[in-house]
């Protein structure tokens, strides 16, 4: 007698503990509601937005989310959907669009995207796929263009972009080919127009342009070359014409003329300005008169 007696004091404890709990907006509109045991949200639990629609809804066990879990955007339709364990995204997961089409669907690993993913445009194609480890992208992800068509193949190690690099244009023609180190563009890269043909070219160090590059107009023909330093121009700079041929050169230093620009009409000089921070200062339009106010030696640098 004296054990059933303790038998059910203790099981009357054991459920008073175990309580339905209900929070509330300042509208009056349900928050929260599911079960506390000792204070710890455990079983079925829902969240609502102060509209009244569901925000997410799922399970919990000592205060951690588990089992399959469901969350909503605030008109109703399913943001997205799939497992927790002990408080931690786990297993397959699916996360929608507003226009109801999947924005992207792959594994979880202990709260970090792990395996094989995949992510959609707004149209529902393929955006991309590719393998996450430990949370980073990893290994070779392809992505595509809304049409379809192929935008990137690019390998990553440690989540960074590494290696061989080619992008496309969305009517399939290469748009760009090149080398990442550690995320940053390196060596010497192409780029291309639409239509195929080569836009300019040269080298990056740490993901800037630096050293020699050419600039093409889109019928092929030259339009500047020069050097660069961390993207800005720096030294004797060639531009030409519809033809091809030079049209002027000037000595630049950050992307702002900074000392002679020499003009040219049919191949020959016809005119030189010396230029400071960008500003005409002088100008000649005879070799006489030139060499006596300047030292040629200064045409070299």
């Amino acid at each position: 007698m004296n054990k059933l007696i303790i038998l059910l004091l203790f099981s009357s404890i054991l459920f008073a503990q175990k309580t339905y709990k209900k929070t509330y907006f300042d509208n009056g509109k349900l928050k929260t509601e599911g079960w506390l045991n000792s204070n710890l949200k455990t079983d079925y639990w829902v969240f609502y937005y102060s509209n009244g629609t569901i925000k997410e809804k799922g399970f919990f066990t000592a205060d951690k989310k588990t089992k399959y879990w469901y969350s909503y955007f605030d008109n109703g339709q399913i943001e997205s959907e799939g497992f927790y364990k002990n408080g931690l995204k786990q297993g397959f997961w699916k996360q929608y669009q507003t226009n109801k089409k999947l924005l992207k669907e792959g594994f979880w690993s202990n709260d970090k995207p792990s395996g094989y993913w995949k992510f959609y445009h707004e149209n529902g194609r393929l955006e991309k796929d590719g393998v996450f480890t430990s949370g980073v992208f990893s290994g070779y992800w392809k992505s595509y263009h809304p049409n379809g068509q192929l935008k990137a193949l690019q390998y990553y190690q440690n989540g960074l972009k590494h290696n061989y690099s080619k992008t496309f244009h969305n009517n399939g023609k290469l748009a760009q080919e090149g080398v990442f180190n550690n995320g940053n563009e390196s060596d010497y890269w192409k780029f291309y127009y639409r239509n195929g043909i080569l836009k300019k070219e040269g080298t990056f160090i740490n993901g800037k342009q630096n050293e020699y590059w050419i600039f093409y107009k889109e019928n092929e023909i030259k339009e500047s070359e020069g050097r660069l330093n961390n993207n800005k121009k720096t030294g004797w700079w060639l531009f030409y014409d519809d033809m091809g041929k030079i049209n002027h050169k000037c000595q630049l230093k950050n992307n702002q003329k900074e000392g002679y620009c020499l003009m040219y009409k049919s191949e020959k000089l016809t005119s030189a300005s010396k230029y400071e921070a960008g500003i005409k200062i002088k100008e000649w339009t005879d070799l006489t008169s030139f060499k006596k106010e300047n030292n040629l030696n200064d045409l070299r640098n």
